[in-house]
C-alpha cells in the first residue's frame, strides 16, 4: 500500500521529539541497571537535541514564539547541552549516573519542543 502524494502527513502518528524524549528519559532510567542503555541514551538525546535546535530554526515551537518562551527554550537547550558536557567531563565517581543525567537533561527540551499532533491521527 503506498501513501498518496502530497498529503502532508508523516509515515508515523508519532513526533520525533516525542519519541526522543521520552524513550530517552525511559532508557535513561535504565541505564542506572544496566550499562548498556547508556548508548541507546546518548544516541536518543543527540537526536532530540539536534532536532529541537532544527526546530527553532524552521518551525518554531509555540512557547518559543513568545517573549518569554525564549529565555525557556534556550533554558532547556541548555540543560540538554549540559547533561552532554556531565557526559563527556564526568569524574569516575558519576560514572552510573551519567545516562540518567543524559536522559533527564533532554525532559526540558522535550516539553518545549515537541508538537502535537493533528486531530485524528493520520
Amino acid at each position: 500500500m503506498t501513501r498518496p502524494r502530497g498529503s502532508g502527513w508523516s509515515e508515523l502518528p508519532i513526533d520525533v521529539v516525542d519519541a526522543t524524549g521520552l524513550l530517552g528519559a525511559l532508557a535513561g532510567v535504565l541505564s542506572l541497571v544496566q550499562p548498556y542503555f547508556l548508548a541507546l541514551t546518548a544516541t536518543l538525546s543527540a537526536l532530540l537535541l539536534t532536532v529541537g535546535l532544527l526546530r527553532r530554526e524552521t518551525g518554531r515551537p509555540p512557547v518559543a514564539s513568545l517573549p518569554a518562551g525564549r529565555r525557556w527554550y534556550w533554558a532547556a537547550v541548555a540543560a540538554a547541552s549540559a547533561a552532554w558536557l556531565f557526559l563527556f567531563v564526568h569524574p569516575a565517581s558519576a560514572d552510573r549516573f551519567a545516562g540518567a543525567a543524559l536522559g533527564a537533561g533532554g525532559l526540558p527540551l522535550w516539553a518545549i519542543a515537541r508538537r502535537p499532533i493533528p486531530f485524528g491521527g493520520r
